[in-house]
């Protein structure tokens, strides 16, 4: 039964927050590129910094020992406490108005090393708490939990507050092309004299 897993008490709080952290590294990777790409106008400081959310692949081997060690419990959540400390700081220099790219590319480089670890962790603490004869299904909705996020990241409207439309509304995109075979390409018009700080994610319409 796909839902029996809920019957493990560990599992009832993990799962939560599971989802809850893969929907806040979607809604990082929109807003932060967002600024990205709109301060600095560059694709390549865009890809840059897109390959920072991969750069713990690295470390994967060590996370895998100090897991060990320690425990998946005590790891996912030392892990869970860097992701809170890092978006405290990242709050903290939007607010006081010192926020910069190079910020943004040396948060996103501490969390990078980190985040591509998760879904190991997750599913090696599920391994250790969960029955056997109930394992498959809690895989399954950990699973499902990543891709529900994903989904919804995918389908975020792109709002400009200051007019309060949607980026072709207001005029940031010059071209939109529907190909015979179902293909869209779009062409957007950047400006810096739109701050990125106007540009906010909202779930529902697109």
């Amino acid at each position: 039964m796909l839902l029996a897993a809920f019957r493990v008490r560990s599992f009832r709080f993990q799962w939560p927050a599971d989802l809850l952290t893969q929907c806040a590294f979607e809604m990082e990777t929109l807003i932060l590129g967002w600024y990205v790409m709109v301060n600095t106008g560059s694709v390549l400081l865009l890809t840059a910094f897109g390959s920072l959310q991969f750069l713990g692949t690295l470390a994967a081997p060590m996370f895998g020992v100090l897991g060990d060690a320690l425990g998946g419990r005590v790891m996912l959540c030392a892990m869970r406490s860097v992701y809170a400390v890092l978006a405290a700081l990242l709050m903290v220099l939007a607010l006081a108005g010192v926020l910069t790219p190079m910020w943004v590319f040396v948060i996103a480089g501490l969390v990078g090393i980190v985040r591509p670890n998760d879904q190991v962790l997750r599913n090696s603490l599920i391994g250790e708490t969960i029955p056997p004869d109930d394992l498959i299904g809690a895989l399954g909705l950990s699973r499902a939990s990543v891709d529900s996020a994903r989904v919804a990241g995918a389908l975020t409207n792109v709002r400009n507050p200051r007019v309060d439309n949607d980026v072709i509304s207001a005029g940031m995109v010059r071209d939109l092309v529907v190909a015979s075979d179902g293909r869209v390409s779009l062409t957007f018009v950047l400006s810096r004299d739109d701050p990125a700080t106007l540009a906010v994610a909202r779930m529902g319409e697109i």
